[in-house]
């Protein structure tokens, strides 16, 4: 995101166009939660994460290539699709490596390590891209190198998976137990990330 302005500056790109390469990623990574986890439930959460990994590793790549608007643009869409395929799963994966199965300790460490990643990523790519010298290329290696290891980590992470005889991917459904919450706390995450992504716009 901090990035965006130097892009900005450097390439003359329109606001609209700085909008669109905001937007993309959520565009994106929406639909891929929703089909991701589903898959996941019934091929195993390996299967997910490490092209979830590998498309990271990838739209570095192309992020540190860029030469065009264009490339950012598939850029963005790469990492939309990795996040999309890493968030949800990985929670689950935690959650099933745990020996105690404790879904609230999971969910608190996934959503603390997303938090901090939030934070520290915007902070690192910004102080790099004033910084640093290759202001556009610098915080994607890092990014890349930060991943690499994870990627290679997921190959011998041990799970029990039952192989479906058909694939299904369904509607997305909300229990009626939980309905009230649901709607409570989706409201409460589009609040805040509007807020956020309004501030990281005008910064």
């Amino acid at each position: 995101s901090p990035l965006l302005a130097v892009y900005r500056a450097q390439w003359h790109l329109s606001p609209s166009m700085v909008t669109l390469l905001f937007a993309i990623y959520a565009v994106v990574v929406i639909p891929t939660i929703i089909i991701s986890g589903q898959l996941s439930d019934q091929l195993g959460r390996k299967k997910l994460l490490i092209p979830g990994i590998f498309f990271i590793i990838v739209g570095s790549i192309v992020f540190a290539l860029s030469t065009n608007f264009t490339m950012l643009i598939i850029a963005r869409i790469f990492q939309g699709i990795s996040v999309g395929m890493m968030n949800g799963v990985a929670v689950a994966a935690l959650t099933e490596l745990d020996t105690k199965q404790n879904r609230i300790k999971a969910a608190f460490v996934g959503s603390m390590a997303v938090t901090v990643g939030n934070a520290l990523g915007p902070v690192l790519s910004g102080a790099l891209g004033e910084y640093a010298p290759f202001p556009l290329q610098l915080a994607y290696f890092f990014h890349m190198i930060l991943a690499i290891p994870c990627f290679i980590g997921l190959f011998y992470m041990s799970e029990k998976v039952k192989r479906p005889t058909v694939i299904r991917v369904h509607r997305p459904a909300v229990p009626r137990a939980i309905i009230s919450r649901f709607y409570l706390s989706g409201m409460t995450s589009f609040i805040a990330w509007s807020i956020m992504s309004l501030m990281l716009s005008i910064i």
